[in-house]
């Protein structure tokens, strides 16, 4: 009977140790889930704070844009921010101890920190740092619209570094691309372009399989201001003076992709050919007539857009013609490019070049901003592009839009007699 009770004693101890390593291994667990919960808000804390440091520079820097795009562009310490990119511009080279910063009375003192310039924001170790801003960027960025206002871009604004300054320069040849294939919201998605020329309904348009559709239609036109012509520009100026075609999105036909887009001139692209299987397309042919109500061309141009693997899924060169003049010129003119999209919106990039094939910069149209926030050991870093405030923003620009567009002919032959009228187009 002793032994028995022995043996039950011991059952009980090692039920009773089973138990504890149990518990302990669940106690342990637990408390290394909390500390890393712990440990995972404190880190989210800290990134949402280093953004908050991070987005105070954008602040910083557009202010200081719109002072040296505007009343301070004389000032010695606004020429790196206006002639020259953001990739030519050191960290110290705004937050200087001659910082314009301080002059303008947007921030403290500027504190060296482990040998870099570094602005306090807030309490708890929270700086910027490392800020960037120039009025240049490398290409345009945006968004074509339907159905509201169209993206305006001013051509004038295309520059090439000269010496210490951006200069102005001729615009021979414009890269459109558009329906971004990265995901909404910042893209478009994978969209998959339609077969044919024509042009289908929004219901035909749509993709039922993919529920995304084909990738959107964009019209381009490209307008010339002419200067000093001593009665303003009238509606005949605009009319001579513009170029309109639609780029129909298709799968197996039209205007190809340029495989080489740093040099547009010498990529077997024929720049006064606007045949299907061409890189380039002249927008000279696409030249209204002076008749009412005609066209000298069909302004519908197919694109081949095959470029799933680029970044943008469809892309064209567009260009004056080996004979032509450029976009742009230096006699005073302004020019203009004008887009809107046709079925819904879409995301785009315009890229300009000179005559070489030199890809030029976009000079006050959209600053870019590079910043990097801190708090404590945690950095967040913010590359922003922004509108400006000084007139040469796409917000800025004034431009009537006008009060019908039509993928035909428009029809205004009425007749009204007092209470009563008759429609005299013919709809054949």
């Amino acid at each position: 009977m002793r032994r028995i009770q022995n043996e039950s004693g011991q059952i009980a101890i090692i039920t009773v140790v089973i138990f504890m390593l149990l518990f302990s291994i669940v106690v342990v667990s637990f408390t290394r889930i909390m500390v890393a919960a712990s440990h995972e808000a404190v880190s989210d804390e800290l990134r949402a704070r280093a953004l908050a440091a991070a987005e105070s520079g954008v602040e910083d820097a557009k202010r200081i844009l719109t002072y040296c795009l505007g009343s301070g562009s004389s000032d010695s310490r606004c020429a790196p921010i206006i002639n020259k990119s953001i990739d030519d511009q050191g960290c110290d080279t705004i937050l200087s101890t001659n910082s314009i910063l301080k002059d303008m009375g947007l921030t403290g003192d500027i504190e060296s920190i482990n040998g870099t310039n570094q602005v306090k924001v807030g309490n708890g170790g929270q700086y910027y740092m490392c800020l960037r801003a120039s009025a240049i960027s490398k290409d345009y960025t945006g968004e074509a619209l339907v159905d509201s206002k169209s993206t305006l871009i001013l051509l004038n604004t295309f520059c090439k570094i000269t010496g210490h300054t951006c200069e102005p320069t001729p615009v021979s040849a414009i890269m459109i691309e558009w329906s971004s294939n990265s995901d909404p919201p910042t893209g478009d998605g994978q969209r998959t372009p339609k077969g044919g020329t024509d042009f289908p309904s929004m219901q035909a348009w749509n993709n039922p399989s993919t529920g995304n559709g084909a990738p959107a239609t964009l019209r381009v036109e490209y307008v010339r201001v002419p200067q000093g012509n001593g009665s303003g520009f009238t509606v005949q100026d605009l009319t001579n003076n513009a170029r309109a075609v639609t780029l129909r999105p298709s799968s197996n036909t039209g205007v190809v992709r340029n495989t080489n887009p740093t040099n547009p001139a010498n990529n077997g692209c024929n720049m006064t050919e606007t045949s299907p299987g061409y890189n380039c397309l002249n927008i000279d042919k696409f030249i209204p007539s002076i008749y009412p109500n005609d066209i000298a061309s069909v302004p519908l141009q197919a694109v081949n857009c095959s470029g799933s693997g680029y970044p943008y899924r469809c892309s064209v060169m567009i260009n004056r013609g080996t004979g032509g003049a450029n976009f742009v010129t230096n006699n005073g003119e302004t020019f203009y490019l004008r887009l809107q999209a046709i079925y819904w919106n879409t995301n785009l990039r315009i890229t300009a070049y000179d005559t070489s094939g030199n890809k030029l910069l976009y000079k006050g149209g959209q600053p870019t901003i590079d910043v990097t926030g801190r708090a404590q050991d945690s950095f967040q870093r913010i590359e922003a592009r922004v509108a400006p405030r000084d007139g040469s923003g796409d917000d800025d620009i004034w431009w009537p839009e006008y009060a019908i567009d039509s993928g035909g002919k428009v029809c205004k032959d009425i007749s009204v007699v007092r209470d009563s009228g008759s429609d005299n187009c013919s709809y054949n």
